[in-house]
């Protein structure tokens, strides 16, 4: 949900996350482009128009983009903010800068959103930024396609299991999915464990998409034996997440998890116990009754920049298994 009442997928730009994504997504290297998307006066400086396609069945019924800026003293409260219709068939709608009045308080550009009638529907949109004269950006290069069971993906996958670590209470749970028992698989942490950036999140996060492949492994017929938690929450550390298990996971005792996936890497940077609340959460959860088994996930930034060497030195000291994104990908 967002500011007007409907259903949003929302896109954060703030806090210069619209020239971090200019630089490694879209491969802009002009630094002087770069400093301008940091703010709205040089965006303007830069930007004359956006060019918005959405492309969508009939059934999802009309959608709408939403620009939203964050104004310099109030953040949220009075920046200004443009919401026009989109088609759904792929035609461009064009929004053109010098047609709006904006406030004289708009600091950074905050955020874009597409509002939909209703939740659950999905489409494809491209939003394009087209620059004054002057200002120029080389074409993105597309990646090639992941060659799936090559020797390099697989060689890249070997790279990512950090630790086997002592896994025997992982085995017990996978003995009693195959016996037919019920198992939970749940998964905490930040913003990745959420699924941002996915889309559709509730379908292709990393969290979805490794309980289905538990269950296909590993449980009966119809995998109804098997039962996924997902407790991610953008920008919390582990801190956080000591009061969460209990909440979002335990669900005040009311669920007991069989597995547990710990992925902070990336959101400890400001811990101020600088671990201590990490390992006191992994050990409140080694320590329950019914012995879960623990596995602990080094997401990683853009920027290849994740807390791997703070954090892995607690999984080996309880010698859990570990997964290494950093270790798989940056090379």
């Amino acid at each position: 949900m967002n500011k007007w009442g409907g259903p949003a997928q929302e896109i954060y730009l703030d806090e210069g996350r619209l020239a971090y994504n200019a630089k490694f997504v879209g491969d802009v290297e002009d630094e002087n482009i770069l400093e301008l998307l940091k703010n709205c006066e040089g965006f303007h400086k830069l930007v004359h128009s956006i060019g918005v396609s959405v492309t969508a069945t009939d059934a999802v019924g009309n959608i709408d983009f939403i620009l939203k800026n964050y104004e310099k003293v109030d953040k949220y409260e009075s920046g200004t903010h443009i919401k026009i219709a989109c088609t759904n068939n792929g035609a461009e709608v064009m929004l053109n800068l010098e047609d709006y009045e904006w406030s004289k308080d708009d600091d950074v550009v905050g955020n874009i959103a597409f509002e939909f009638e209703k939740i659950g529907l999905i489409a494809k949109a491209t939003v394009k930024f087209y620059l004054h004269d002057g200002y120029s950006v080389q074409k993105i290069t597309i990646d090639p396609t992941v060659e799936f069971g090559s020797d390099q993906y697989n060689s890249m996958i070997s790279k990512s299991l950090l630790n086997i670590g002592n896994n025997r209470r992982l085995k017990a749970s996978i003995d009693r999915v195959r016996k037919g028992e019920n198992v939970t698989i749940a998964y905490i942490g930040g913003s990745i464990t959420e699924g941002a950036a996915v889309k559709p999140a509730n379908t292709d996060s990393y969290t979805y998409r490794s309980y289905t492949k538990f269950k296909e492994m590993f449980g009966n017929k119809g995998g109804d034996n098997v039962h996924y938690i997902k407790a991610g929450v953008g920008g919390t550390p582990s801190e956080l997440g000591m009061i969460r298990y209990d909440r979002d996971i335990l669900r005040d005792g009311k669920i007991k998890p069989d597995i547990v996936v710990i992925e902070f890497a990336v959101n400890d940077a400001g811990d101020e116990t600088n671990g201590v609340c990490y390992e006191s959460l992994i050990l409140n959860i080694l320590s329950a009754q019914n012995n879960p088994a623990v596995v602990l996930l080094f997401s990683v930034f853009v920027s290849d920049w994740n807390l791997q060497d703070r954090l892995s030195p607690v999984g080996r000291h309880y010698d859990l298994p570990m997964v290494s994104i950093s270790d798989a990908v940056v090379e």
